[in-house]
This record gives C-alpha cells, structure tokens and sequence, in this order.
C-alpha cells in the first residue's frame, strides 16, 4: 500500500513539473520555475512546514535541469534529513530519475549516491528504505559502490525493500557479481519475500560468468519446491533453460514439473527443456506425455525439445507424424521441424510430410519440404579407426 501511495503521489508532482517548464529570466542567468528562483525552491525545500509544499519543491528542483549543480545536493540532504517520511522517500525516487541524467552531463552526482545508500542502511521508514534501494537500481554501473548495501537489504524486515535490493541487483547485472553469496541464500529461503527471490534468481543469471552456474541447485530446488509461489517456480524454470550444460542437474525436476497442475510451470518446463537440446534426453518420457498435453504452448515446447534429442527421439516419430495431421497450425509446425531434425529416423513420417508439401500454406509447405531434404539425406559415413 505504502508503494502504490508514493507511487501516486509522485506521478501526480511528475505531471505537475511537466506542465511547466524552467526558463531564463530576461536579465539574468538564473532560471525560473513557475514563477521562483531556484533558491526560493531551494528554500520551500529546507525551511517550508507543509511536507506537500516540500514535496512539490523537489519535483520544482529537478525542472531546473541535469545540468543544475545544486539540485543533487539538495535533495540528498533532504532525503538525510527531513522529518516527513513521504518527503524523505520523495527524495529518493527523485534522485534515482534525476541522477542518471546529471551524470550524462558530467554533474557531480557523489552525494546523491551516499545518501541513498545511507538511507538504504539506516533509515526507520520502510518506504524510505524500498524507494532508496529501487532507485540504485536505476542509476546502472555508477552505483556499483552500494551493492554490500543492497545485498545486505535482502534481509530486510520489509518485503517490499528486499524485493526493490533484489530488483535493483538484477538490473545492475554483472556489476553485482559481489552479491552472488546473498542472492543464492535469498533464493533458498524459504521465508523470505517471493518477489525478493524471483529477482534474486533473474540477478544470478544476469550476472552471468561462473556464478551462473552456482545458481542452478537453487534454481531447481525452486522449481521441485510444491509449497513455493508459483511465480517464482516458473521463474526459476525459464530461467534453467538459459545455463546450458550448468543445467543438466535440473533436468529431473523438470521433467516432473511437465505434470504440474499451474499450466504456466508445464510451459516454463517444456521450454527449458527444448533449450537445454540434447542434455534433456533424460526427460524423453515425460516429453512424449507431454505431447498430450491439453495446452498448445506445452505441446509445442515439448515436440521442439524431441527434436532436439535427434535420433534418440526415433520412438517418437508416429506421434509426431499424428501432429503433422492436426488443424493446429503451431503444433503441425512443430512436429514438422521436429521431424526434420530427428533426421533419416523420421522416415515413418515419410507420407505425412509429403502431404504437408502439397499444402498451399506456405509455412508448412516450405518447412515440410525442408523437413523432407532432411529425412531422405544419407548418413555420412562413420570414419574408420
């Protein structure tokens, strides 16, 4: 709820500084904005009692442009100091909309940085504390000095401001390589916030090197968790499907996962295990049942992830070749192309695919006769010892 006020709040002071813009008086060098000096705005923001009139002094402040030196310093002190939670955390959204571009015009932003950071550590507030650690998250590589802060917030007491750590540590990528030992314990908890885990398993990835690796068990133990958010088990599982030979250990559990009752788990799955190639041959019964599967999407992973195996998908071929037969114009696709990589084994499939290329739909046309060439192509030779 705090969220959704803050975010109001900020959207309608947006609008509000949009609808003017800060121009030059006519005789001197010092810009206005709706009528006030930026030390008169300077001076709502420190002095003024009413936190809605502070509040519209920061959105008045950064009308004044990423080039204006004194804006950054101003509400980070404001974000330090004010005794009005909704300004302090004003403050902090603020800072992370306007620093990137003060940076793009080589303004020193060093203050803004330690300030939210120190507000990330230390300030009572938890919206404070939630909007501080999503802004790090915007201001990219330059806030690589907060992730201690920001893996340290995934513990947060605050569900809101572990999942904003975990966010910002995603988007920072491989700048939050540091943070790996924290995300993975995140991921594994159990209690902790299931949007602060999600993330945490969108950061591993993104952090990429031989960290991605480490996330794996965790990934998977995610995906084979019954009780776990169903969000986060689908994250999880899409996400297995992009650490290669890392991911050949999940590939049990995600076989198990092609019967899960959430459809969106059963997708998440097949898909992974169509990526993860030749490495899913474990899971070929679970993908042959899954060619069943009451949801086109399924099906259409699953008979992508049989041709993957190649031959080692050859007892599959008369059902694939029932598929090519379908009105279901995506799984017929499928099957056809599946067929054609499972290769000379596909030659059951012979008469199926030559109708498809009789078919005036160019797409199936054109891939059953790419599919044919595939099928009636000789072995190459096995080389002699």
């Amino acid at each position: 709820m705090a969220r959704l006020t803050l975010l109001t709040s900020f959207c309608f002071l947006s609008v509000l500084a949009m609808s003017a813009r800060a121009i030059p008086e006519d005789d001197k060098d010092e810009p206005v904005f709706r009528g006030k000096k930026s030390a008169e705005w300077l001076a709502i923001l420190r002095d003024d009692k009413h936190p809605n009139r502070r509040r519209a002094a920061l959105i008045a402040l950064s009308a004044f442009g990423p080039k204006a030196k004194f804006v950054i310093p101003a509400v980070s002190e404001t974000l330090r100091k004010d005794e009005s939670e909704e300004v302090r955390a004003a403050a902090a959204q603020q800072l992370g909309n306007f620093i990137p571009p003060a940076f793009a015009e080589k303004t020193d932003i060093r203050s803004g940085l330690e300030a939210l950071t120190e507000a990330l550590r230390v300030d009572k507030a938890d919206s404070v504390r939630e909007a501080s650690a999503a802004s790090l998250g915007k201001i990219g590589v330059e806030a690589r000095a907060s992730v201690p802060s920001l893996a340290a917030a995934l513990k947060d007491k605050h569900a809101g401001t572990s999942a904003a750590a975990a966010e910002s540590l995603a988007a920072l990528a491989e700048v939050a390589r540091s943070a790996t030992p924290a995300l993975i314990e995140t991921l594994k908890d159990k209690d902790a916030d299931r949007f602060a885990r999600g993330f945490a398993a969108i950061a591993l990835i993104r952090i990429g090197g031989s960290e991605t690796g480490l996330a794996a068990p965790a990934l998977t133990e995610a995906v084979a968790d019954a009780k776990a958010p169903t969000t986060l088990r689908e994250t999880s599982a899409r996400l297995l499907g992009q650490l290669g030979k890392d991911a050949a250990v999940a590939v049990p559990a995600l076989a198990a996962a092609l019967k899960d009752k959430s459809v969106e788990i059963r997708r998440a799955a097949a898909g992974s295990l169509a990526q993860l190639g030749p490495l899913s041959k474990e899971a070929l019964p679970d993908l042959e049942a899954a060619i069943k599967d009451k949801d086109k999407n399924v099906r259409c992973s699953a008979i992508y992830a049989l041709g993957s195996l190649g031959k080692d998908a050859a007892k599959t071929v008369p059902m694939l070749a029932g598929c090519v037969r379908e009105n279901i114009v995506e799984i017929r696709l499928a099957a056809i192309r599946a067929l054609g990589n499972i290769g000379v084994d596909s030659k059951e499939a012979k008469n199926a695919l030559l109708d498809a290329a009789r078919e005036s739909q160019t797409d199936i046309r054109e891939a059953a006769t790419e599919a044919l060439k595939k099928i009636q192509m000789p072995q190459a030779p096995t080389e002699k010892k």
